[in-house]
């Protein structure tokens, strides 16, 4: 299939549970999503970043599904990296991907909610310059060894012995969040992959154009967070809506401009609908995408 696809999980608000994100993970698992994903968040006192819901920590929860799931990629969307200490993101993360047999993948972002970092007190003024210099400490890390040393701006440490390390060759992959152009060139620089929130198939392609010369011949994932409303009255939350024939021909658009990853995120409010809606998107969606991706393939990129 020529488009990656993953869940997302419900691991934050009042519908949020253990048994929730089980059955949602078996069942993407039976159907052949390529992963599930969770949601982050810490601290934030005001709602607009989670503040007032259940936040189930990301990488606990994610540990936990890995051990009742067998094939199913593990991945966080996304990790807030500059309220956290990386040596202990890079040694949480290289342990779940030993664990899992490879099965990692960590989308990380450098957080909106001033409040957020208020309440931890952090800087929320050069969260960006941290995330950078984070990413490096997590790499240097990743390579694994006896004395590593990181004599860095925000972050300093000397003679660290690093084990395990990642399973995946080269680690984690590492997806930079958010859906502005210096987010865009921080991805292109730095990051395995782009995952920014839901764009038009004009807005994507233009921002891929961007960064084509720069990326050359490395692989590079560009992977968008939909909402998905299948024949729903109220669409308003959704970025792919309508009939069967609609969503796919939507999906395809964005296929078409350079997205080769999505995670689905499902917003019926209870658990049954939500799975019915899963089903449905395996069953039904996907066979009329991959009918008009035949039909009208990608051209080659000249």
């Amino acid at each position: 299939m020529p488009l990656r696809l993953g869940v997302l999980l419900v691991s934050t608000g009042q519908q949020a549970g253990r048994l929730v994100m089980v059955d949602m993970a078996h069942l993407a698992e039976d159907l052949g999503f390529e992963s599930v994903w969770v949601d982050d968040g810490l601290a934030a006192p005001d709602v607009g970043a989670g503040g007032g819901r259940r936040v189930f920590e990301p990488l606990v929860t994610l540990s936990y599904l890995a051990a009742s799931t067998t094939r199913l990629r593990l991945g966080i969307s996304s990790l807030l990296l500059p309220l956290r200490e990386p040596v202990l993101v890079a040694r949480q993360v290289a342990a779940l991907d030993a664990l899992s047999g490879g099965r990692t993948l960590l989308a990380v972002d450098a957080g909106s909610s001033e409040a957020e970092f208020a309440a931890l007190g952090q800087d929320f003024n050069n969260r960006y310059e941290r995330l950078e210099e984070e990413l490096y400490v997590v790499r240097a890390l990743w390579q694994g060894g006896v004395e590593i040393s990181y004599p860095g701006k925000y972050y300093h440490f000397e003679g660290v012995y690093f084990s395990p390390t990642p399973v995946q060759p080269g680690g984690t992959p590492l997806w930079i969040g958010g859906s502005s152009q210096a987010a865009l060139q921080r991805a292109a620089r730095l990051g395995d992959g782009w995952q920014p929130g839901a764009l038009s198939p004009q807005a994507l392609s233009r921002a891929l154009a961007s960064i084509r010369l720069q990326l050359g011949e490395r692989p590079f994932t560009v992977s968008l967070r939909l909402g998905v409303a299948l024949d729903a009255a109220d669409a308003s939350q959704a970025d792919l809506a309508g009939s069967t024939q609609e969503v796919a021909s939507q999906l395809h658009a964005l296929w078409l401009a350079g997205m080769n990853h999505a995670v689905l995120c499902f917003y019926e409010e209870y658990l049954p609908a939500r799975l019915r809606a899963m089903r449905r998107f395996q069953g039904e969606v996907l066979p009329a995408f991959e009918s008009i991706c035949q039909s009208f393939p990608r051209p080659a990129v000249r």
